[in-house]
């Protein structure tokens, strides 16, 4: 005898992988209140001319290492900057040489007065997404992996700015400086999309 047929198909087992599930931006927390930021950033960010298109960020901690490290506003033509001076630390001469213990700019972070594209971040040989689709990517400054600063390039995708973070204190630095960014409270920008 043959076994009864039912019209009904076999049942198949579909395999799916979702999407690897990114963290959340450090900017998501709560926002940053302006007494508890270097004045310079207030400062910096009222002056700036892409203040309607470019929030302020400001880290809550500036990392290990960097104690003694005194902000101050950085030119950044048409957008706003502060960079830290780190007596006797790695940094950047007046002429823009790297230095082993001038300590000037030894880090820092701007809203610089250019919009982000969708390179932004994405051509820098190493990537971090978020949750909410920002990028950063960074290296070695000039895309030299033996240059003794780092840089970083975000693109927040409710900004409508391009975002830099420098250091000379390594990679690491970095990260962790751009993890301790947050939106500050009075000095947000409108959410812009520019797509």
């Amino acid at each position: 005898t043959t076994p009864a047929t039912t019209g009904a198909p076999e049942p198949t087992t579909t395999t799916t992988t979702a999407p690897p599930t990114r963290p959340p931006a450090p900017w998501a927390d709560e926002p940053l209140l302006q007494g508890d930021i270097p004045a310079v950033f207030v400062e910096g960010w009222e002056a700036a001319e892409n203040q309607l298109w470019c929030s302020a960020l400001a880290p809550v901690s500036t990392g290990a290492g960097t104690a003694g490290a005194e902000p101050r506003r950085a030119d950044f033509g048409g957008g706003w900057a502060v960079a830290w001076d780190l007596p006797g630390g790695p940094g950047t001469d007046a002429t823009g040489l790297a230095c082993e213990d001038c300590g000037r700019s030894a880090f820092g972070v701007a809203g610089v007065g250019l919009t982000w594209d969708e390179s932004t971040g994405h051509r820098w040989p190493t990537v971090v997404e978020w949750a909410d689709g920002s990028v950063l990517g960074y290296g070695g400054e000039g895309f030299d992996p033996g240059s003794p600063k780092t840089l970083g390039e975000i693109h927040l995708t409710s900004q409508g700015c391009m975002y830099q973070v420098w250091t000379h204190l390594g990679p690491q630095h970095l990260v962790g400086l751009v993890d301790a960014l947050r939106f500050v409270e009075g000095l947000q920008a409108e959410p812009v999309e520019l797509r």
